[in-house]
């Protein structure tokens, strides 16, 4: 387990402590098969596939899902609806109080027992239809309310956390550097692509490693910020290599931007000098104390004193850990940016015929700013 007991024990507390002062009765953490954090948080178990199961001759259930219930008193418990999951759940978490249903709604309701008042709910805006419809079936006098205590809490990192997060920054390096190795006229983009999962999933300890979505794009498609296609590389071309990963359930980012094969063109060698001043000026501003909008702010006004309002991407940073995107959300975001959070931060600038992007994962400390990403930023190759 790369978090130990004890830490899961500190975060059950810490959720109550938080539950009672919203007064609220349970909480239902929720997680699809994409946003997992918030269970993983409570349990280290997470559920990375879904699909369509048959329950009867002509019912289907789309499974995927999986809940854990924290009354305000008592032991939480853990609810999945994937049948074959149970092996993992054995294994990996913490929960031992863990349930197969095929019938969400059905089994949270009856771990939720007839509470009567406020019920916190995670993941609000992914939160099924169907589920809470049932629970507000069986529970009539129950509010489901949303509730942001997990995702809260999980914007500071732990020692723990941040240990394991720092070895993932490491394999992000070193993956990053397995794709740039790999460039080679004719390769294409999924070519590239999959070296950098190869050195991501051979040095990734968890079982459940998943590629996250990579970004490795050529030439003009770099403009696009698209997904790695069969495009093939060509001299001149600018590559654009984002990668992220997940590393014993916590994920790492990175992007470097590479012109191929050639010296770069005066339009390409200022894009890129404007998208790393970008970068230096909103990584110095980072510092507890302010603002998450003001990261935003920094990176935006280099582009505009520097002429490329226009092709400046919005996206300039947001918090990261057991999701790829998580608290905090870095635009209008006016969150106190606090010692232990770990965020990005990725200006980008999408051109005509080409885009440049340059990113790092960057742990808050008590003074200032750390770069736990560390691959060199050289445009030329």
């Amino acid at each position: 387990m790369p978090v130990n007991r004890q830490e899961f024990d500190t975060r059950l507390e810490n959720v109550r402590k938080k539950m009672a002062e919203d007064e609220l009765k349970a909480l239902v953490a929720y997680a699809d098969n994409r946003i997992t954090g918030n269970v993983r948080y409570l349990s280290n178990f997470s559920l990375k596939y879904s699909g369509y199961q048959s329950v009867s001759a002509s019912k289907w259930i789309i499974y995927g899902g999986s809940v854990v219930v924290v009354p305000l008193e008592g032991n939480p418990k853990l609810i999945t609806d994937c049948d074959f999951a149970s092996s993992a759940v054995e294994e990996l978490s913490v929960i031992k109080d863990a349930e197969f249903s095929f019938d969400l709604g059905l089994a949270v309701s009856r771990a939720l027992g007839d509470l009567k008042g406020k019920i916190g709910v995670t993941t609000w805006d992914k939160f099924p239809h169907t589920l809470y419809s049932a629970i507000k079936d069986r529970l009539p006098e129950a509010i489901l309310t949303p509730s942001f205590i997990v995702e809260d809490l999980r914007m500071i990192k732990s020692p723990g956390e941040i240990e394991i997060m720092k070895k993932a920054a490491n394999v992000m390096d070193e993956a990053t550097d397995a794709a740039v190795n790999a460039l080679a006229e004719g390769k294409t983009e999924k070519e590239i692509c999959l070296a950098a999962e190869y050195a991501m999933e051979t040095r990734n300890p968890s079982p459940q490693f998943v590629p996250q979505t990579q970004v490795v794009t050529f030439g003009q498609r770099s403009a696009a910020w698209g997904y790695p296609s069969q495009a093939k590389l060509r001299k001149g071309d600018m590559v654009v290599i984002d990668l992220n990963n997940e590393y014993d359930g916590y994920v790492s980012d990175i992007a470097r931007s590479k012109v191929f094969g050639s010296a770069p063109t005066k339009e390409q060698k200022n894009a890129y000098d404007v998208a790393e001043q970008m970068l230096r000026t909103a990584v110095q501003s980072i510092r507890p104390g302010v603002k998450a909008k003001a990261i935003w702010d920094a990176a935006a006004k280099v582009a505009k004193e520097s002429g490329y309002e226009r092709n400046f991407r919005p996206l300039i940073s947001h918090g990261i850990g057991l999701d790829i995107q998580e608290k905090p959300s870095v635009g209008l975001d006016e969150t106190i940016l606090r010692p232990n959070m770990v965020i990005t931060c990725e200006p980008a600038l999408l051109m005509k015929d080409f885009g440049v992007a340059v990113e790092d994962a960057i742990l808050i400390t008590d003074t200032g700013r750390e770069s736990l990403t560390k691959y060199e930023k050289r445009l030329e190759m």
